[in-house]
């Protein structure tokens, strides 16, 4: 199937465009401003997604005319060629309100309804909302976008109403949805009004204070606070906005005769994880916690975990190794330790429930 994108080098469009081709999708993709090949792409395509217009011009009198002019020589083409290719179009939720920019968007919902029903196309007119993702354009149209370079650029956000809340759309779940409408088994006819049903209603103020702490994170080895679906997608939006030099950072590494420790990252409620590295021969731990627990896994070499409940005298023994991925939970009240049985360095991934606290580390030294 052939897809034509009017408007393909914009935000939507760019990420779309993924999208369509991981589908094996044929793309033709025009931009609004270069139209010179539109009637050749128009006649060749399946399937057409208009994404052109304009939504931030120099003076209000350019939206209507900027919006209008590609939809107006798409339906000329489509009826001079008794063309019914389905039209799927980019709106906006300011299609209801008395502005000039959803004024000039209702006047393209309404041509094409009117095409659909003169001209028998399928058209599927969807009205985003605050849509944000990765290339979004920073002080255009996107508060998140603008908020997210702020933070990674050094600059302050300002808000009137730090309360206000608006409902945002991510670009995935977008992207996903107008997929589903491109692969339905039969192209309905019009179908009203269209909107994305994944979208989440939050205020400016928890969003500029989830960019500050993200902002935070990627210069340490705190993970960012990810608890609901929008957090994790703000998150992932944010870090399209770091400048590629702040993609590395430097971590502390603890030698000494017996291997190295290295923390590598730690969070607000979910632990810390590090790398342990164990020289042949040599023994770790010897010690219990009361409420840390911790998992290890053995990335390289072979290792021996002894286990003793600290009210028995009873001794587990639990082999680990590359050979065979395991993971070995180290349960609270049990003293262990680790042993490097192999003939080279011993790499080992341990998790451990709560982060390290030198006031309260919760090791307690106990011998096996």
């Amino acid at each position: 199937m052939k897809v034509l994108i009017i408007g393909a080098n914009g935000f939507i469009g760019k990420n779309l465009s993924l999208w369509l081709e991981r589908d094996n999708l044929e793309l033709l993709k025009i931009d609004v401003d270069n139209l010179d090949r539109l009637e050749e792409y128009v006649l060749a395509a399946d399937f057409i997604i208009e994404l052109a217009g304009v939504n931030r011009p120099k003076t209000n009198k350019e939206f209507k005319p900027g919006n209008l002019k590609p939809v107006r020589q798409l339906i000329s083409i489509l009826k001079k060629n008794k063309k019914r290719t389905p039209i799927l179009y980019s709106s906006s939720v300011q299609a209801d309100w008395d502005n000039d920019y959803g004024n000039a968007k209702k006047v393209v919902e309404d041509l094409l309804f009117k095409l659909a029903s003169t001209n028998k196309n399928p058209v599927y007119v969807y009205r985003f909302n605050n849509v944000f993702g990765k290339w979004c354009k920073p002080n255009y149209n996107s508060v998140i976008a603008t908020f997210c370079y702020n933070q990674t650029h050094g600059i302050e956000n300002i808000m009137d109403n730090p309360a206000k809340r608006i409902r945002f759309v991510y670009i995935d779940d977008l992207c996903k949805h107008v997929l589903s409408t491109i692969r339905q088994d039969k192209w309905l006819g019009s179908e009203g009004i269209l909107t994305v049903p994944i979208y989440y209603d939050v205020s400016l103020g928890h969003i500029d204070w989830l960019t500050r702490l993200y902002k935070e994170s990627i210069k340490s080895k705190m993970l960012p606070i990810q608890r609901d679906d929008f957090e994790k997608k703000l998150y992932a939006t944010f870090l399209s906005y770091v400048e590629e030099d702040k993609f590395i950072f430097d971590l502390e590494t603890h030698k000494n005769d017996l291997g190295s420790f290295t923390e590598v990252t730690r969070s607000e409620n979910a632990g810390q994880m590090s790398v342990n590295i164990i020289k042949p021969g040599v023994s770790k731990g010897g010690h219990y916690h009361n409420t840390k627990s911790e998992r290890y896994y053995v990335a390289k070499g072979e290792c021996l975990v002894k286990f003793r409940r600290l009210d028995s005298d009873k001794i587990i023994e639990f082999k680990l190794s590359e050979d065979k991925p395991q993971t070995l939970i180290i349960p609270i009240g049990y003293t262990h330790s680790i042993t490097n049985i192999g003939k080279e360095e011993a790499v080992v991934l341990m998790w451990a429930s709560e982060n390290y606290d030198e006031n309260n580390p919760d090791t307690i030294p106990e011998e096996l």
